[in-house]
């Protein structure tokens, strides 16, 4: 079983992100993201040594402990559904970082549609 074609795993850094998407205010993945999880579910069966960390992040609006919680409910929804895939759950591990970590502006909607992401850090290659 090999899809390795179709994620770069060797050519990623520590981390990385993928615009998974979410119904608004809520932890339920869109189904025109499941192609993503699809693919990182397939590369994963493909390199039996990959570990990830998926960590959830939102944008500024809203208090902090709700941005934390619905940070933590997004990575933990993307983490069911990569082990309903048919991933091992000892390969993964998920945790939220609420409004914590911005790699854009909250001032604009396009800031803060970038600081909506869902990114993954290699814990092992």
């Amino acid at each position: 079983y090999d899809t390795s074609d179709l994620f770069p795993w060797d050519s990623l850094n520590k981390a990385f992100s993928r615009p998974i998407m979410f119904e608004f205010d809520s932890a339920r993945v869109l189904d025109e993201s499941m192609y993503i999880i699809d693919e990182i579910v397939d590369a994963m069966m493909s390199k039996p040594t990959i570990r990830l960390e998926i960590q959830g992040h939102t944008d500024g609006k809203g208090t902090e402990d709700y941005n934390k919680n619905l940070s933590d409910r997004r990575a933990k929804a993307v983490f069911d559904l990569i082990i309903a895939g048919g991933i091992e759950e000892r390969r993964l591990r998920w945790r939220g970082f609420g409004l914590t970590r911005p790699i854009a502006s909250n001032e604009s909607d396009e800031g803060r549609a970038k600081n909506r992401r869902t990114e993954f850090v290699l814990i092992a290659k």
